[in-house]
């Protein structure tokens, strides 16, 4: 069965400025269209200019600036909501408290909310419409971090002893996929966060900053290095294990293990060698569209562990804890 989606927010992430003629974007919109298990109904955004030009692009047949209406008219069973940060509690609110038809699950782009209070509020609406809401923390759908966290787990890579993150463009923003993926890769929580540096970025209230935290009962050393985005775009992560370093460099474009050996002067050394998991890919996107598929056509609960909004809880208190931190 075919699955209609409608999309709230025509922006970046929805596929705006998509090119039809190349079919690898990452967006939403490019993403449900080349899913033969999804059909593109609706779109929404308080554009309507923006509207109507992204309907046409992707061959949407309802399009709108009001959600109410576009909901009513296209009556989709997925509603991915892709606009600003700071419309996501609202626009997931009005979906799940029973003004609108309901859909079958919400696809929500992160970060979810701006508050705990607002978190606890929209999973309790989802448990109690039974709507799940799935928070697209991008790389937890990733295979790449899926076959980390194997190797992590199995001991192949040793102990964990340091972790090294570079993002820019936000703590709340994009700082939440290091945070995630961490917990998520390495099944522990954070503690004692101290702020280093602040940079200002064009979000005002969102700054990005440097802080320096611990992991685990072990208290393994974790930094989040903040950049100025504004020079240029930088996604990486260092992890140092007892058996090596493992570095995702550029958005996951380069992936380098170093094994550690002993040198003929006695010394232990790097030295590079083959991981084993390839950089080529299927996307994060798609994968996480297979789990929507799979939990909507065969109600597949497992299809959803660990990505619901609830899931999100421990991740969105890290984040928040930097309100009383830069008190």
């Amino acid at each position: 069965m075919t699955l209609d989606v409608a999309i709230v927010g025509c922006g970046r992430a929805a596929g705006e400025f998509d090119d039809p003629a190349k079919a690898n974007s990452a967006s939403h919109a490019a993403a449900f269209s080349r899913n033969e298990d999804f059909r593109l109904v609706g779109c929404v955004d308080p554009d309507e200019k923006k509207a109507l030009s992204f309907a046409a692009k992707h061959g949407i047949c309802h399009a709108g600036t009001d959600l109410s209406e576009i909901i009513q008219r296209s009556a989709p069973d997925i509603v991915s909501v892709t606009s600003p940060d700071e419309t996501h509690f609202s626009i997931a609110k009005q979906l799940l408290d029973g003004s609108l038809p309901a859909p079958r699950l919400i696809f929500l782009e992160k970060p979810a909310c701006s508050t705990m209070v607002e978190l606890e509020e929209l999973v309790g609406y989802s448990l109690k419409k039974r709507i799940p809401v799935i928070v697209n923390h991008t790389r937890r759908f990733d295979p790449l971090y899926v076959a980390i966290k194997e190797r992590f787990n199995s001991g192949e890579l040793g102990n964990l002893l340091r972790i090294d993150c570079i993002y820019y463009g936000g703590w709340e923003h994009n700082g939440i996929h290091l945070v995630d993926i961490v917990r998520c890769l390495f099944s522990q929580e954070f503690s004692e966060l101290d702020v280093l540096e602040k940079i200002d970025t064009e979000k005002g209230h969102d700054s990005t900053l440097t802080i320096r935290a611990t992991l685990g009962e072990e208290c393994v050393p974790v930094w989040f290095h903040g950049w100025i985005g504004q020079q240029y775009q930088i996604f990486d992560l260092d992890f140092r294990f007892s058996k090596g370093r493992l570095q995702i460099r550029n958005f996951e474009k380069e992936l380098v293990w170093e094994k550690q050996i002993i040198n003929d002067l006695g010394e232990r050394v790097l030295e590079r060698a083959p991981i084993g998991i390839p950089v080529e890919r299927k996307r994060p996107i798609d994968q996480a569209l297979t789990a929507i598929h799979a939990y909507c056509e065969f109600n597949c609960e497992t299809a959803l562990v660990g990505v619901r909004l609830e899931d999100t809880r421990k991740s969105m208190e890290v984040l928040w804890a930097k309100q009383e931190l830069e008190a």
